[in-house]
């Protein structure tokens, strides 16, 4: 991340350097608010296995394919929008200050496997899992160089994003059902930069990068159903890991 961090740094201020040689004076301490736009890619390992149990409905061997077959991979995409707000404080060409955001980031990735049981061909079992966000917001630090027009930042802090995650187990064997989900507003941290570009008095554009990771959580099952009853000791355990990054550009201006 801070090898990453460097480069984006240089890369931002070539991007600034036309501005920069026409804004000769900094922004002055302050406020700001504005809107941003941009795009977002999500990774979320997602994880569905079972246990053998010798009064469960599994064979061992269909538990063994079961648990690999559950570890799954999607990655969500979005357009991503919503407002900005923050306060910078400067002394001299150094920047501290405060940023907020909330943004519309409304994407859903699903992955499935189907395998056919060795234990049993030729009927099959599925996973099928998902994950789902549609609101992210920030609350971060932020620490920069004004290059004189342009302030190039370093930035990090609190994330949380609305998000859904749900599996599903059916099979051929016995119409074998088993699900869970959880819908919940989860918490992470975020790190990223950018640059503050002075187009007028006033007025800023800014390109910016986040990272942000939210950790893993489950979903609760429930019991699996088949052959006409349900099956206590075959239990179930649905979890997930998410993962963000945000390419976005904003337009803000400046009190």
């Amino acid at each position: 991340m801070r090898t990453f961090l460097l480069r984006l740094t240089s890369a931002l201020t070539l991007v600034g350097a036309p501005f920069i040689a026409t804004q000769a004076h900094a922004q002055a301490s302050g406020g700001y608010v504005g809107v941003s736009a941009g795009y977002g890619w999500s990774k979320s390992n997602v994880d569905t296995s079972t246990v053998y149990s010798s009064t469960g409905y599994f064979a061992s061997s269909s538990v063994t394919a079961i648990n690999s077959a559950g570890a799954q991979h999607v990655k969500p995409r979005s357009f991503i929008g919503g407002l900005d707000a923050g306060y910078d404080f400067h002394s001299g060409n150094a920047v501290f200050g405060i940023a907020a955001d909330l943004s519309w980031m409304h994407d859903k990735k699903s992955a499935s496997a189907t395998v056919v049981y060795p234990c049993c061909s030729p009927t099959s079992f599925t996973v099928s899992q998902s994950m789902s966000t549609k609101w992210l917001a920030t609350a971060r630090a932020r620490a920069g160089y004004d290059v004189g027009g342009a302030v190039i930042y370093a930035t990090g802090g609190w994330a949380g994003v609305k998000a859904r995650y749900a599996a599903q187990f059916t099979d051929t064997y016995a119409s074998a059902l088993e699900s869970g989900s959880s819908s919940k507003f989860r918490s992470g941290w975020v790190v990223g930069g950018g640059a503050d570009i002075k187009v007028t008095p006033n007025w800023t554009v800014e390109p910016e990068f986040l990272h942000a990771d939210f950790g893993h959580f489950g979903a609760p099952g429930s019991t699996l159903a088949a052959q006409g009853t349900t099956w206590p000791t075959s239990v179930f355990t649905h979890r997930a890991s998410l993962t963000a990054n945000i390419a976005r550009v904003g337009v803000h201006y400046h009190f």
